[in-house]
This record gives C-alpha cells, structure tokens and sequence, in this order.
C-alpha cells in the first residue's frame, strides 16, 4: 500500500480480470487493521457488540461493505470523534474509498511543544497514480488517532484532524517523548502483523535527542526508503550490541 500501483481497500470492480486484486494483502491485513483501530476507538465490548449485530441481521443475505459501519452506527454511540460525536460509516469512508496511508512527522517546536503534520507515505513520490484513484474525495488526508506518553507519564489520547497541524504540550523529560499507536493501526506506516504501524517520523533533533526510543522502531528502515535521511536508520541499528 506504499506503492502508487496500490488501490483502495473499496472499490467498483469495472472487469473480471480485477477481480483478483479485491483479495489481496490489501484487502485482508490492511481491513484486519482498520477493524483493530475501530475497535480501541470505540471499545472492543462495543465493537463485538456490533459485529454480532451485523451478522445477525445479514445471516443468510447480501451484505455490502457500507452494511457493517451502518451496522457500527446501529449500536455504538457518543463516541467522540474529532469533531464531536463521531459516525463510525464516515470515519471508516476515508480508510476504504482511498489508497495508502498517512505518515506523521514530528517536529519540536519549544522545550514545552511539539508539531504533529502528517502527509501520505509513498516509495516512490514522483511515481503516478492509477487515473481512476489520483484525485479521491479525502486529498489522501486522514482523520488521525494519536496515543503518546512524555517520559513515564500516563497514555494519553489526541486527534490529528484531517488536513490540520496539531501541537502536544509536552514538558520533556529525558528527552523523551513516546508517540505510538496501539496495537496495529493502519494509520501509520507498513502492513503486517503488531509491527505494521508506527506512526512518528521524528525531525532531526528529536531523532537525536530520542534515540533510546528510535532504537526500537524498526520501521525508521521502511522509512529511509523514500522519507528519512539513510542516517537516521544506521543510528538506530546501535541496539544490535546490547544483548
């Protein structure tokens, strides 16, 4: 999904022949993935909940894609979204209408602030896309869940809006500042199991300054393949000495 020969988790099949794409890695790890967001936003209770409802009402019928979030919407309610109370079929629309997924890059702003931006990741940035997925409605802008920790402090929640700068007060201590998903996302970059999504591409001085933490990202590797300085990377491999 790194790629811009990529397509949408949802989309109209215009031949037989493309048939065979709409079962793919795509369809399966990344719509795994998007059914686990869905379920630490909303709750796992609520979200079991809901699939059982879903199955119910469709047992022995036709059901389309947009029959599960609407099924979503039937019994969770008073989720918070970021901006208000949220519809689970308009949120998980900009999941499956669109390809790729988002990268968010963090840039310390004070000794008390950092910027959250983020942009679609691709390998290859100057490759085109497929005419029939270059211009979707969302901009390949998403609506961002955010879990962060500062130092040994609670997890705490934000929302980095679709197409918006978000700043986090945090008060550095040891010059660390923890920005994670939970679980697996598909917020974030890569596919494929619990190690698929870690959102945070750090600045220069975060980098440095966080490198105990960067040293457990494996994914600062995917990201030198388009986005990240190769030295970023090398820095990190110094957790290969410890035993």
């Amino acid at each position: 999904d790194s790629i811009s020969a990529s397509h949408p988790l949802s989309f109209k099949i215009e031949k037989a022949s493309e048939v065979y794409e709409a079962f793919d890695s795509i369809s399966y790890d990344k719509g795994a993935s998007i059914l686990k967001m869905m379920a630490l936003i909303i709750g796992e209770n609520k979200t079991f909940e809901a699939v059982a409802h879903y199955i119910k009402k469709f047992a022995y019928s036709n059901a389309e894609a947009a029959d599960l979030w609407e099924a979503l919407d039937e019994v969770v309610g008073g989720i918070k979204g970021p901006d208000g109370n949220m519809k689970v079929s308009d949120y998980a629309d900009q999941w499956t209408s669109q390809m790729s997924f988002p990268m968010v890059t963090v840039d310390r702003v004070d000794a008390t602030q950092v910027r959250l931006t983020q942009k679609r990741y691709l390998k290859t940035p100057k490759a085109k896309d497929p005419k029939e997925y270059r211009n979707p409605k969302y901009g390949f802008k998403w609506d961002l869940p955010i879990w962060y920790q500062i130092g040994n402090g609670e997890e705490k929640f934000a929302w980095l809006k679709r197409g918006q700068i978000h700043r986090l007060f945090a008060v550095f201590i040891s010059s660390c500042l923890v920005i994670y998903p939970r679980d697996s996302l598909p917020a974030h970059r890569g596919l494929g199991g619990t190690s698929e999504c870690r959102t945070a591409k750090y600045s220069e001085g975060l980098f440095s300054n966080g490198v105990s933490q960067a040293k457990k990202e494996f994914d600062v590797f995917g990201f030198s393949d388009a986005q990240l300085r190769v030295g970023h990377p090398r820095l990190a491999t110094a957790w290969l000495t410890q035993p």
